[in-house]
């Protein structure tokens, strides 16, 4: 709807249009959603996207718009403390509901299999899938480059397990132990998970 306002009626015509609807119909969601999606991409009025944000955190509890959606905002306009505090938590607490629809035994394998033969949070990979679908790939590097450095050569096993399953070609220098060529697959598999991502219409976040 926002969309055909803009092309008729421009950007001011439909702020107006989007300050009459929440008159209308405060308790919407989708006039909220359509203000956040208006200011990410188009008028880039940050602090109207983070009022749009909180009232749909009211509508809707949960870790979208409670974590990963603030996430976004504030790695967009280059606030990146916030954004990682915000894509901590939200990593932290999917890993937590995920863990919670396990059962006991579930929840121990992936735990002990993780710590004893990784010797890593499982957390990373909620933190570094999250970073590349905002679009922050350089912070998903980090994440997995030190996962790398401390889970050895079982590590270097669980990331190319994760590329291949991307359907990332690797070639057999990354998987002979290249770091060069292994850095390389690693680059292009978070450049496709960012593509792929849903939120790539919003724009690549601003870095600082």
């Amino acid at each position: 709807m926002a969309d055909i306002h803009l092309e008729m009626n421009g950007i001011d015509g439909t702020q107006r249009f989007l300050r009459q609807a929440k008159n209308k119909w405060p308790n919407d969601f989708w006039v909220y959603d359509t203000q956040l999606i208006f200011d990410l991409t188009i008028t880039g009025d940050h602090e109207s996207a983070m009022a749009a944000v909180a009232h749909l955190a009211e509508m809707e509890p949960g870790t979208k718009y409670e974590a990963l959606v603030p996430a976004l905002v504030h790695l967009k306009i280059g606030n990146e403390d916030e954004g990682i505090k915000y894509v901590t938590e939200f990593a932290e607490r999917q890993f937590n509901q995920d863990g919670a629809k396990m059962n006991l035994f579930k929840r121990w394998f992936r735990n002990s299999s993780n710590w004893f033969v990784l010797g890593q949070d499982q957390q990373w990979l909620y933190r570094y899938l999250t970073y590349a679908e905002l679009g922050r790939t350089d912070l998903a590097k980090i994440e997995i480059d030190e996962f790398l450095r401390e889970s050895g050569e079982n590590g270097r096993k669980i990331v190319l397990e994760l590329v291949h399953a991307a359907g990332i070609p690797i070639s057999q220098e990354a998987y002979s132990g290249s770091s060069k060529h292994l850095d390389v697959t690693i680059t292009q598999y978070l450049g496709h998970l960012a593509e792929a991502s849903g939120f790539k219409d919003f724009g690549l976040p601003e870095k600082n």
